[in-house]
C-alpha cells in the first residue's frame, strides 16, 4: 500500500488496533472502523468498516478534528487497493498532465470509482471503458478548486488523436503540460497541427 501511493504510510499490523495520538479520546473502534493508512504529510487517515464483511468498504477523514468526521472512500476494501496500484501505475506512465478548472457533471458523466483524498472525487477511465474511443487512459482528481489531469496515450501513434478528443470536451489544451522533453515536444507538435499554440 505504500508503494503505489503518494508516499502515504500504511499502519503496521501490531499497531492497527492501537488509538491514534491525532485523536485524543477518540477510539475509532467505537464506530467499528479500522483505520489502516496515514496521508503522507497527516492530512487524511483512511480505515475500513469492521461491521461489513470480508471485503468491507474503505472510509476516509480529511483534517476534520475530533472526533474525526469519516466519508466514504470505496465501497469495497478490495477497489480501493486494486485503484491503488493500477492508478499509480498510470500516474507514472502518463504523458500529459494539467491542472485544470473543476469538472463539470456534463463532460464526462461516468461514476468515481473512489471518493476523498486525494480530491473530492478520483475518477480513472481506463481501457475497459469506451469514454475517450480507447486512445487514451485518464486520472483525474477533481475537486472544488481544480482538477488534475493525468493522460497516458493509448501508443505514441494514437497520441495526437486523444489530445484531439480531450479537448474537443474538456477544453484544456493550454492547461497541458509533460514532464519528459518527448512528451513536451509532441504536445508542441500538437499544438501547432492543431491551432492550439
Amino acid at each position: 500500500m505504500g508503494h503505489f501511493s503518494n508516499s502515504d504510510i500504511p499502519i503496521p499490523p501490531h499497531q492497527l488496533a492501537q488509538p491514534l495520538e491525532r485523536w485524543p479520546g477518540y477510539d475509532p473502534f467505537d464506530e467499528e472502523l479500522l483505520p489502516f493508512m496515514i496521508e503522507s504529510q497527516g492530512v487524511c487517515v483512511w480505515a475500513v468498516r469492521l461491521d461489513a464483511g470480508d471485503d468491507p468498504p474503505v472510509v476516509v477523514e480529511v483534517d476534520s478534528g475530533t472526533p474525526p468526521r469519516w466519508r466514504r472512500c470505496a465501497d469495497r476494501f478490495s477497489c480501493w487497493l486494486k485503484c491503488q496500484v493500477l492508478d499509480r501505475t498510470l500516474w507514472q506512465s502518463s504523458w500529459f498532465f494539467a491542472q485544470a478548472a473543476p469538472m463539470s457533471p456534463e463532460v464526462l458523466p461516468v461514476a468515481p470509482l473512489l471518493r476523498g483524498r486525494p480530491a473530492d472525487l478520483w475518477l480513472a477511465w481506463r481501457d475497459e471503458l469506451p469514454v475517450l474511443q480507447c486512445r487514451s487512459r485518464l486520472l483525474l482528481w477533481d475537486g472544488d478548486e481544480q482538477c488534475d489531469w493525468s493522460i497516458q496515450p493509448a501508443s505514441a501513434e494514437l497520441a495526437a488523436a486523444a489530445l484531439d478528443e480531450i479537448e474537443e470536451i474538456a477544453g484544456i489544451a493550454d492547461k497541458l503540460y509533460g514532464l519528459e522533453d518527448q512528451h513536451e515536444q509532441a504536445l508542441r507538435q500538437w499544438r501547432a497541427i492543431a491551432g492550439k499554440a
